[in-house]
């Protein structure tokens, strides 16, 4: 017989795990991003969360292992489906919230505004704007970031686009068609 109150029990079990282990994993990117600053964030946060990822899974199963009252309570289904829905979850996340602020010019166009206690001219926002682009060196950060994806390589100060770059650029040229983008970002006229 179906017993639903133990699948919810499951469920429920599950879904408290996998919330601490997505803690655990916010925890350990926040603590890397405050010891080391990431340069590109969001390869770093790739990077940090698989690692997250992959010690979680083998410390647990090692906690699993030796320790034989768990061996009942944590069962390696358990283990394993936590684990993915939390690196699931961790990812949606990250890659919702902090690699959008990272990049966003709209976020930056908000917090130049936040800073004047009157409205801004158009004129001198649009200084402002150039100033940031220029002063921060955003093209170079930009270069540096499609140099660590091999999307571009430069030979003698010319920047080339790789077989790797152009798959990608078209990729984003179809996300954009099919769902209706302003395609003034993806493909320029």
């Amino acid at each position: 017989m179906y017993d639903i109150k133990s699948e919810l029990r499951y469920i429920f079990k599950i879904g408290i795990f996998s919330f601490l282990l997505t803690l655990v994993y916010f925890l350990m990117l926040i603590i890397h991003e405050h010891i080391w600053k990431s340069e590109i964030v969001f390869y770093s946060y790739i990077k940090i969360l698989f690692f997250c990822f992959a010690v979680t899974i083998i410390i647990l199963f090692v906690l699993r292992h030796y320790i034989k009252s768990l061996r009942t309570k944590l069962r390696i289904p358990d283990i394993v489906i936590s684990s993915v829905v939390a690196l699931l979850l961790s990812y949606a996340i990250l890659f919702t919230i902090p690699v959008i602020v990272d990049r966003s010019f709209s976020v930056f166009i908000l917090g130049t505004l936040n800073k004047y206690e009157e409205p801004v001219p158009v004129t001198e926002l649009e200084q402002i704007i150039s100033r940031y682009f220029y002063g921060r060196d955003m093209v170079g950060k930009r270069i540096d970031e499609q140099l660590a994806t091999k999307s571009i390589i430069i030979d003698s100060d010319t920047v080339i686009l790789t077989k790797r770059g152009r798959m990608i650029a078209d990729s984003f040229k179809l996300i954009g068609k099919v769902f209706n983008l302003d395609m003034g970002n993806i493909a320029p006229e």
